[in-house]
Formats: C-alpha cells, sequence, structure tokens
C-alpha cells in the first residue's frame, strides 16, 4: 500500500474570513481571489477593532490561503493569488502536468477547484481559470497519483476503482485515460488491481508503475510494473517484475528507469535477476535488466533525467546512501550516470525525504518533507520546496516557503506549479496569538509571543487579555514569565503588569467593569495568585489591573469551560455537576452550567439542569 511516511499533521488549519462593511463592497470583493488568511492550528478566540483582527488559539504561523496548489514565479519566488484554489476532500494535490498552452492538468483528492465542482482531477487552463468543459470526474474516494499526457489524451493512475469511477458512469480500476478536452473517459482501461503510482508514455506505450500484482482485469500477471498499450490498454508482455512497489518512472531512449521499493536479491527481473536497492533501469521493449545500479540504502521517490544524468530524490541518506558500500553520503537527493549509476557528485544534502524533481535547464526544482534550519545543504533553510543547481546542488535565493509537504512539481515558461498538502506560503511567524489589519488581512507586526495554547481572548480598551496553557520563564513576549493568564497591549503587544498566576489552565475569560473573571482547571490551595493566593476551584475573579483575587468564590466541583457576564450576574458552563457542584459543601446540585452573583458568587437559582458538559455560553 502507499505510505509516504510523513510527519503527522497535529492539528488542522483554521481559516479567518474578513468580511466587507456593506453589502457593494462585498459584492466587489466576491469576484476578486480569495485573501482569506489560514493558521496551521486552531484559532480559539477572536477580537476585533476597526483596524485589526486578533486571534489567539493553537498555532504558530499565520499566512494567505493557497489551497494545496500554487504557480510560482521561478525568479522571484512569489506565488500568484489570482489561480483557482483547490479545496475538498484531503485537500491534497499529488499530481501536475503541462497542458502545453500555459495551464495545468491537476490531479489528487480534492471535490472543488476556483468553487466549481471538480473531484480529483482539474484542468487550469493559462488564463487562470478552471476548464468548464474538462471533467472526468473521479470517484471521491479515491485519489489521483499520476498523470500523463500524449496528444489529445490525458493517462491517469491512482487508487480509484468500480463502477461509476470516471465520468460517474464508467468502471476504471487504478488506471483511466480520457480526452484532454472534453474530459470523456476513452477505451484505454489496463483494469489494474491495486494502486497505480507512476506513469510514463513513450511512443505507443504507456508504461505503469505502483503497488499491484496483475493487468487486464487479472488476465497478466504483473509485480508492480508492466506496460500497456498506449490506445487499448492490452498488456504488451513487457514485464520487470519487481519485488516490491514502484513510485517514479522514466523513459529515456531505449531504457525504462524505475525508483521505489523493491530492494536486495532478485528485485528485478524475477528469481533469476539481479539484486537492484530501490532504483534499476530495464529495457525499454525486453525488460530486462540494463546493469545500472546506483545501489541505494531506502526509497526512492522520484526521478528525473537529463541528458547523461539522473536525478534522484527519496528517503535514502546517511553514510554510503548511493553506490553501495564504499559510496558516498546522500542525504535524500542524488545525482548518477545514465549508463552505470555512479555519483555524479551533486550534493543538495537535504534533511529529509524528497518526493518530487523537476528539471528546468540548469535547475532542479526539489519538492518533499524537508523544512527548518540546515534543511538544505547543510546551511540553508527552505520548507518543503526547494530551487537547486544542477549541476552542485547548491541551493538558490528562491524561497516560496510552502507550510507543508510538496508532492509534485511541473514547470512551464516563467511559473513553477507546485501541489502537496500546504495550505499557505510565506506564512509569518507567531506563536499562539497574532493579529491581520483590516485593511487588507495581512499579518500585523503584533506579536506577543505566547509559548502554549492560548484557549480564551477578551480585548477591553487597549489591553488584550489571554487565558490558557502557557506557564514558565519566557511565557510570553519571548522574556517575561506569566502562569496561564496575561495581559497584552493591543497596539504593541507588549506584557502588562496584570499577573494573577495561576495554577493550571484557563479556558474561558469574562471582563466587567474592573473585574477580570476566570474560568478553567484550577483548583486546590494556592490555585491563584501563587504561592500565597487563596484555594479558588475552577472559578475565580481579579483585578483588571493587577490581577489580585477579589474574593469572589463560587467554589465549583469541575472545570469551567465557559463564562458570560450580563448585569450583575455571572454564567458558567463547563464539567461540574451533581450535589454540591456550586458554593462548595452546602451548595446546590447544578449540572454543566449555573449563574452567580458577580459580587458575592452566591447561586442565583437559575438551572437549566443539563446532561452534558457546556463549552460555550453566550448572553
Amino acid at each position: 500500500m502507499l505510505s509516504r511516511l510523513r510527519a503527522p499533521l497535529l492539528v488542522g488549519a483554521a481559516c479567518l474570513f474578513i468580511l466587507a462593511a456593506d453589502p457593494a463592497a462585498h459584492a466587489a470583493l466576491s469576484s476578486k481571489p480569495d485573501t482569506t488568511y489560514v493558521t496551521d492550528g486552531t484559532v480559539n478566540g477572536v477580537a476585533r477593532t476597526a483596524k485589526r483582527i486578533f486571534i489567539a488559539g493553537f498555532f504558530s504561523q499565520v499566512g494567505p490561503r493557497t489551497g494545496p496548489w500554487v504557480t510560482i514565479s521561478r525568479t522571484s519566488g512569489k506565488f500568484d493569488p489570482a489561480m483557482p484554489q483547490v479545496s475538498g476532500g484531503n485537500g491534497e494535490v499529488a499530481a501536475i502536468i503541462r497542458d502545453g498552452a500555459g495551464g495545468f492538468y491537476i490531479g489528487g483528492n480534492f471535490t472543488h477547484v476556483g468553487g466549481v465542482p471538480r473531484n480529483d482531477v482539474a484542468h487550469i487552463r493559462a488564463n487562470k481559470t478552471v476548464d468548464p468543459n474538462w471533467n472526468p470526474n473521479v470517484n471521491v474516494n479515491g485519489e489521483v497519483f499520476a498523470l500523463a499526457k500524449q496528444g489529445s489524451t490525458i493517462y491517469m493512475g491512482g487508487d480509484f476503482s468500480g463502477p461509476n469511477s470516471v465520468n460517474g458512469n464508467a468502471t476504471r480500476n487504478a488506471a483511466a485515460a480520457v480526452d484532454a478536452t472534453t474530459g470523456k473517459v476513452t477505451s484505454w482501461d489496463p483494469d489494474v488491481n491495486d494502486q497505480v503510482l507512476a506513469l510514463a508514455v513513450s511512443g505507443s506505450t504507456v508504461y505503469v508503475g505502483g503497488f499491484f500484482s496483475t493487468i487486464n482485469g487479472g488476465a497478466a500477471a504483473r509485480n508492480n510494473a508492466a506496460a500497456v498499450d498506449a490506445t487499448t490498454g492490452t498488456d504488451t508482455g513487457w514485464n520487470p517484475d519487481l519485488n516490491n512497489e514502484v513510485r517514479a518512472l522514466a523513459v529515456s531512449g531505449s531504457t525504462v528507469y524505475l525508483g521505489g521499493d523493491f530492494s536486495g536479491a532478485h528485485s528485478v527481473n524475477g528469481p533469476a535477476g539481479p539484486t537492484r536497492n530501490y532504483a534499476a533501469a530495464v529495457d525499454a521493449t525486453t525488460a530486462n535488466d540494463t546493469g545500472w545500479n546506483p545501489d541505494l540504502n531506502n526509497s526512492v521517490n522520484a526521478l528525473a533525467v537529463s541528458g547523461s544524468t539522473v536525478y534522484l530524490g527519496g528517503l535514502f541518506h546517511g553514510a554510503h546512501s548511493i553506490n553501495g558500500p564504499t559510496g558516498p553520503t546522500r542525504n535524500y537527493a542524488a545525482a548518477v550516470d545514465t549508463t552505470a549509476g555512479t555519483d555524479k557528485g551533486w550534493n543538495p544534502n537535504f534533511k529529509f525525504q524528497v518526493y518530487t524533481l523537476a528539471i528546468a535547464g540548469s535547475t532542479v526544482y526539489v519538492g518533499g518533507d524537508f523544512a527548518g534550519p540546515n534543511s538544505v545543504n547543510g546551511t540553508l533553510t527552505r520548507n518543503f520546496l526547494a530551487q537547486v543547481d544542477a549541476t552542485t546542488g547548491t541551493a538558490t535565493g528562491w524561497d516560496p516557503d510552502p507550510s507543508y509537504d510538496t508532492l509534485a512539481v511541473a514547470v512551464s515558461g516563467s511559473k513553477v506549479a507546485a501541489g502537496g498538502d500546504f495550505s499557505t506560503l510565506r506564512a509569518q511567524p507567531r506563536n499562539n496569538a497574532a493579529a491581520l489589519n483590516t485593511s487588507d488581512g495581512t499579518v500585523s507586526a503584533w506579536n506577543p509571543n505566547i509559548n502554549g495554547v492560548v484557549f480564551a481572548l477578551r480585548l477591553v480598551g487597549s489591553t488584550i487579555y489571554l487565558g490558557g496553557f502557557f506557564h514558565g520563564p519566557n511565557s510570553v513576549n519571548g522574556n517575561t514569565l506569566r502562569n496561564n493568564a496575561a495581559a497584552v497591549d493591543a497596539t504593541t503587544g507588549a506584557v502588562k503588569p496584570w499577573d494573577p498566576n495561576v495554577s493550571s489552565f484557563v479556558q474561558a475569560l469574562a471582563v466587567s467593569g474592573s473585574t477580570v473573571y476566570l474560568g478553567g482547571a484550577f483548583n486546590g490551595t494556592h490555585s491563584i495568585n501563587g504561592p500565597t493566593g487563596p484555594t479558588r476551584n475552577y472559578a475565580a475573579a481579579v483585578d483588571a489591573t493587577t490581577g489580585t483575587d477579589t474574593g469572589w468564590d463560587p467554589n465549583l466541583s469541575g472545570r469551567v469551560s465557559a463564562l458570560a457576564v450580563s448585569g450583575s450576574t455571572v454564567y458558567l458552563g463547563g464539567l461540574f455537576h451533581g450535589a454540591h457542584s456550586i458554593n462548595g459543601p452546602t451548595g446546590p446540585t447544578r449540572n454543566y452550567a449555573a449563574a452567580v452573583d458577580g459580587t458575592t458568587a452566591a447561586d442565583t437559582g437559575w438551572n437549566p439542569n443539563l446532561n452534558n458538559v457546556v463549552g460555550t455560553i453566550a448572553v
């Protein structure tokens, strides 16, 4: 089965929509490119002034929403915001090819492009619009991993299958061909029994790689690679017989280069075949091994051929990672001779695995899972996409900076199309709190830099109160100690003297006059105002300037996750329930919601008597 070995994404992206104040302005905006901004995590609180929208939650960066595909200038590295955005499904673009007229065909797992329904494949024209006539409508329960074009035909490979899997009415298993203009399915039908991950077309033959054991509906046994007629999809007899999946294919002259997970003795050409570790070359007609042997120490995800050089990208890394026990160190990318497979000295030295390669003149575009300091050349920061010299491997200054994995790259003229699992490019680093300018949606300089998740945000005048699970030295502004609650300036982001010093996380905040009410998981002795502070169980009130406890003590039996103030009454919601759940041992039964006096904390008698946890309250 397909496994890309990606680091897990811990939280989903959160979107922030900046809406125009009047209908006319909103109508004008709707015809423009989407300027929504996203985080790489969750947003738990929002507040707005005339000039800024403040957000807080659990994230590390904020940037313009691009969706999982973009086109990027080859010179500036800036993306084109006018391109239609991909959305829906898994939100992944795994394959991109040029259409030959300045546009691109894209494949992956998605349901819409530019707001137009498109399942898993789409054609974006050179004029930056979705082709209204081309809609193969691939089963959205599957995914398209590979695309290839020849003449008037687009070939697709993936894990789609079954009745109505293409065009909504045709059965195609893992591979299909459609007309490049109409999107209508052709008679080409290899009928593969499992995933197709790679395609290459040469003349009247389509080479197919993936993780499968038969084609033509079981009529031909083919382990992980096959060749079929470009018109009918009928097996040609070509059978390299590999012992594990093929992830990459490239045809050069009479040779087919293959990369993937195959390795060990007899890994190609069956029981009598040679040892080929993760890359091999076979004759394009007979499928016999050619002797080409890069001998890598881990999987190959990408192949590209240019002249006498084969560029490789994958999971191989470390000492002797290529050319066997005496070979050099090559981390996740290498270049070898087309005849022998001997290393050519090209060494971009990536930090983690490479998924895709594209060559354009003297430049190689590389996408993958690498990110952070020293991610390219051992010294440079490049996140998930880089441009390197095709001879030296030295990275250029080009830096689009996508937010997550890049799985596909294609070059057309002055632009690079990139697809993957990212949602934004050139995002600004912001730890758990940020502000957007209402004028244009861009990220402002405001940056409180909180070292943990923020659950609650309240704006009062020039002060923003924050509650959450952050604590310890340097927890706010990168230099100030605040435990689970803090106040910062709404203009500068600088921390204010307010310091309730809460013993556990704060999940809810409400402000009324000179008082800030807090709810959360804190409880027991000295749960607020530090080692000399009072006992406060799950809710407290403090002075809005100093953070000193006011004496207000509703004394609940469980966590408070929601607060709201109306007049002299404070409404609370959360996990508390059962007998004496508020006002201590002599208090009443209140199940998950209660109301108390804002000064004395005495129960008011309000009793909705709910049967489960309350997460939010509004009055």
